[in-house]
């Protein structure tokens, strides 16, 4: 009989491997790419016209694998412990079984490997203790944006779209993570809350509210 591999128990006090993922995903996609990250990023066909709906896509799928990039130099630099549940009890993952981290691997939570089968992990739910997770995700932050911790709008949970004022005061707090007026009023739908507020409304409110020194009066 196949070994069961997740004992249905959880690792205590740990994530899921997929969801440390989509979560640093999610946060870098609030944020324009980076100086660098263009040579992280595959070569993509221009298949779908340029609409905001598409290059929210793209964003998000090119900050995917920026955050691919980052979970596995932590792994493999020992500096992201992965952890699995045995039979009997929570086990820490020896550096050197985990040779590859693949891409189903981090959207799954799961070891998956083509190159490097190693029965030991094969099949395996991964895991990674909360505390660890923080620590990664936080230094993680604040070498790329210069911030501890991505702030997050508050749900509008009546479903009322927001009002001009709260669109200024996010707008504002963006401005604040060093991001220009253009690039605010892109990636705003992108921000908690905000996800219905159209790129255009938000150029309109804005226009003037910053230094004036990009195309269009849009502030750098």
């Amino acid at each position: 009989m196949a070994e069961i591999r997740d004992f249905q128990i959880a690792v205590a006090d740990a994530l899921r491997l997929n969801d440390c993922y989509n979560e640093l995903r999610e946060a870098f996609s609030t944020h324009p790419l980076v100086d660098g990250d263009d040579d992280l990023l595959r070569k993509r066909l221009k298949i779908l016209p340029a609409t905001t709906e598409t290059e929210a896509w793209v964003h998000l799928v090119n900050c995917g694998e920026v955050a691919e990039r980052y979970i596995r130099a932590g792994i493999m630099n020992r500096n992201f412990p992965l952890w699995i549940r045995t039979a009997t009890a929570d086990e820490l993952v020896d550096y050197y079984a985990a040779a590859t981290i693949e891409n189903r691997t981090l959207t799954t939570g799961v070891y998956l490997s083509f190159k490097d089968p190693t029965p030991y992990l094969y099949g395996r739910p991964l895991w990674v203790k909360r505390s660890d997770w923080r620590a990664f995700f936080t230094q993680t932050m604040k070498e790329r944006y210069g911030i501890a911790e991505p702030t997050r709008a508050p749900s509008h949970k009546t479903g009322r779209p927001p009002s001009d004022i709260e669109v200024l005061a996010k707008a504002d707090e963006m401005r604040g993570r060093k991001m220009t007026a253009r690039d605010i009023a892109k990636f705003m739908r992108l921000e908690l809350g905000f996800e219905n507020v159209a790129t255009r409304d938000v150029r309109e409110l804005i226009r003037g509210r910053y230094s004036r020194t990009g195309r269009g009066g849009m502030g750098e």
